[in-house]
């Protein structure tokens, strides 16, 4: 019987095949476009490349919906209707101080040598002396800006000597925010211990805040101190974590005064988030109530800072936290301010009144509203208040940009990277490079 080669009979290895043509064998000249990984060692190393990028996938396309949502309720978030109704109170709350600490918050945003050298950052105005700056470069920099205001407040007083305190700038930063472990607030609280009447070994605060309050309060105290002698009110301020420094920062003078005169002090703070648990929330009002010391919590309507940290936490950004869980409350008295800054409501004095900012869902916060305070926008520094959404929606798109950019490095990380193929019955991982 005759046979013949077919050089288009070869097989995977090169080698012909005999084929027999009287028995009408039909040929196969469509060649494999990939071949089925049976080794063990491959197969397990494909599958977990396939797991590895559908486990980034997952997290980038998580992002991008959490992004997204961010920018969408940025512009067009629904928030319900702001009551017009307030409650006097004694002393009331001055809303000309507010806005001047507000134009300081961002001061604290500001190069260090726009500030104290010539005074001529985008928020540096007014009658400002005596301005000097405090900052040891702790986790990206607690920045403390400290001056002397003359500007005019609602009694026709100047506003005073001001102590301001940035918030989060650098990305270092958040390595303070995310250390939401609670540590006793003895340390720099309760030295003379003069106006707590509660038990101290119960108040605990944020670690991370009291961390970055310790390392700049010598400098603070001792940039204050010469100042004393102009016998003027001391005003605390800070936005963000800017603003939960502050706090610390008021209890510590209320406990330990810098200047020993009878003139009381003032904390007025932005966009701030909770500080410390309930025995801690307790000791603050208490001791600023006895040392004469208002305390005002400014929210500006759908502000998402509020609520960043819960009432109770557990876990933070899905991990659990050593030690939790742990009680968050906010201190003072809440001012809650209409969407576009004009109107305000008096919260009651327990932090949490659920008729102001904490009747928001939190469907409705609001990134936007966390930037813009008594129509001064806070940060970026010296941001004309009608470029905050083109901003935002610059940053937006910058991080939408950059998810999609590192999404492809996933699916292109090598040739090699493996493919799912399912079937019926059996799952098999395929290479690319056998296409």
């Amino acid at each position: 019987m005759d046979t013949y080669l077919d050089s288009e009979d070869s097989d995977d290895d090169g080698k012909f095949m005999f084929t027999d043509p009287s028995h009408k064998v039909k040929r196969k000249r469509k060649r494999k476009r990939h071949r089925i990984l049976h080794d063990n060692q491959t197969h397990g190393c494909c599958q977990n490349k396939v797991m590895i990028c559908s486990g980034c996938c997952s997290i980038f396309v998580i992002a991008f919906v959490i992004t997204l949502s961010t920018f969408l309720y940025g512009f067009f978030g629904v928030v319900p209707p702001f009551p017009k109704t307030a409650t006097g109170l004694n002393p009331p709350f001055d809303a000309i101080a507010a806005k001047r600490l507000a134009k300081w918050s961002s001061v604290a945003y500001c190069d260090t040598n726009t500030i104290s050298d010539s005074w001529s950052c985008g928020s540096c105005t007014g009658n400002v002396t005596n301005v000097s700056t405090a900052d040891n470069g702790f986790k990206g920099g607690i920045q403390a800006v400290i001056g002397v205001d003359h500007t005019l407040d609602m009694n026709n007083k100047s506003v005073g000597i001001v102590v301001a305190f940035r918030g989060t700038k650098a990305l270092s930063n958040w390595e303070i925010d995310d250390d939401v472990r609670q540590v006793n607030a003895a340390t720099y609280f309760t030295n003379n211990n003069t106006n707590i009447s509660s038990s101290t070994s119960k108040m605990m605060v944020h670690k991370g805040y009291q961390e970055a309050y310790g390392v700049v309060r010598e400098q603070v105290r001792a940039q204050v101190l010469p100042l004393c002698g102009l016998n003027q009110r001391i005003r605390v301020t800070g936005h963000s974590l800017g603003a939960a420094v502050a706090q610390l920062c008021a209890f510590d003078f209320s406990e330990n005064p810098v200047c020993n005169n009878s003139i009381p002090g003032q904390t007025i703070t932005f966009g701030a988030l909770r500080t410390g648990n309930i025995p801690f929330v307790q000791g603050y009002n208490t001791s600023l109530q006895k040392s004469n010391m208002d305390s005002w919590r400014v929210v500006h309507y759908a502000d998402s800072a509020a609520n960043f940290i819960p009432k109770t936490l557990n876990s933070w950004a899905g991990i659990p936290v050593p030690g939790s869980p742990f009680t968050y409350r906010h201190v003072g008295r809440e001012v809650w301010y209409s969407e576009d800054n004009k109107d305000y409501t008096v919260c009651d004095g327990s932090g949490e009144d659920p008729k102001c900012s904490g009747s928001l869902p939190l469907s409705a916060q609001r990134i936007l509203d966390h930037q813009v305070y008594m129509e001064e926008v806070i940060f970026p520094c010296g941001t004309p208040v009608s470029m905050i959404p083109a901003v935002t929606a610059i940053m937006c798109v910058l991080g939408l940009m950059s998810l999609c950019c590192m999404s492809l490095c996933v699916f292109k990380i090598r040739r090699t990277q493996c493919y799912l193929l399912r079937s019926s019955s059996t799952t098999h991982f395929v290479s690319l490079d056998s296409f």
